[in-house]
């Protein structure tokens, strides 16, 4: 049986607006993560997908003064409970390393590639292991002639270029597990597949884990095995992908399913009407949904209403049905 990498327990997260009130933005989320294991996060932007995933190492925005509380077990280690200086330990060799959805904001335009992928590597390695691992790693994410991306700067790359050069450079710390926010923003859809192949075969080979933070349904049910799907800074459903994707029990799961294009059937897809609330309108007594909710508006019952406060719940005041 696989070993737990990551365990997060009741997570909650509260950020300063502007007039300094403290804002929840993250409610009581829970999710687990084996060894190995490929866990997405899934869900419209506003829903808390990215501070969760910050949250994990308190990176910015989940620094003080926010408040952060709950149970972030990794590998045994509540890194909640972590010095600024262990947490940093924590983002090196054996750790937890980060790919972000904008990689020309990641990668220094003044440095060539070579430079910054060298300062990925762990110290203990000679340089020429060094070498050898950062070659190996460019030709693992799709570059045949290694050594012209090691002396390029990053202008000289395009989007999906510079995406699996991140790809490369979060790999050559040796992650226990790797957390993608939003990896494949902007790129088409070729490369999309070219760089989450890439880094699925690389995490594959090594044995690490993956967080995968997205609101592509599609690409969420080629690669994830299990699933979370965040509403308004709340896990409102989750499991394996392919029970959760093919039977929806959550009304908000089955509307982003409908909002899907499809290229064959007579479907067409059906946006979800309205917006994301704003944090300040969330509320701990009522469905964030229920404003957006056809169901709701039909004068349905809900059927989410099985969903028990404290778990996934979405808090429905419409009488429970089983």
């Amino acid at each position: 049986m696989p070993q737990t990498c990551l365990s997060v327990r009741n997570l909650r997260v509260g950020l300063p607006d502007p007039e300094g009130r403290m804002l929840t933005v993250v409610r009581d989320i829970g999710f687990d993560i084996p060894d190995n294991g490929f866990h997405a996060l899934v869900g419209e932007s506003g829903c808390g997908k990215s501070v969760t995933a910050m949250a994990l190492t308190r990176l910015p925005p989940v620094v003080a003064p926010a408040r952060v509380s709950g149970r972030v077990l990794f590998r045994g280690i509540d890194l909640l409970s972590l010095s600024a200086a262990r947490l940093r330990q924590m983002r090196r060799r054996g750790g937890i390393a980060y790919v972000f959805q904008d990689p020309m904001s990641a990668l220094n335009p003044v440095l060539t590639v070579g430079l910054q992928l060298r300062e990925a590597c762990p110290r203990d390695r000679s340089r020429t292991d060094c070498e050898a691992r950062l070659a190996d790693l460019l030709r693992a994410v799709g570059f045949p002639e290694p050594a012209a991306v090691l002396r390029a700067y990053p202008c000289e790359l395009s989007g999906g270029m510079a995406q699996r050069v991140c790809i490369a450079m979060a790999m050559a710390q040796e992650p226990a597990l790797l957390v993608a926010d939003e990896p494949t923003t902007a790129l088409d859809v070729i490369t999309q597949r070219m760089v989450l192949d890439s880094m699925k075969a690389l995490c594959t080979a090594s044995g690490t884990a993956v967080l995968l933070i997205t609101h592509n349904l599609l690409l969420v049910s080629q690669y994830a095995r299990t699933v979370s799907v965040l509403y308004a800074g709340q896990c409102i459903e989750d499991g394996p992908t392919a029970e959760v994707l093919s039977h929806p029990f959550h009304p908000y799961t089955s509307a982003l399913l409908a909002a899907v294009p499809r290229l064959t059937g007579p479907r067409e897809p059906h946006p979800i009407p309205g917006r994301v609330p704003l944090p300040s309108e969330w509320s701990d007594t009522s469905c964030s949904f229920a404003p957006r909710c056809s169901r709701c508006d039909a004068g349905m019952p809900c059927a989410a209403t099985r969903f028990a406060k404290g778990s996934h719940s979405c808090f429905c005041a419409k009488p429970m049905v089983e």
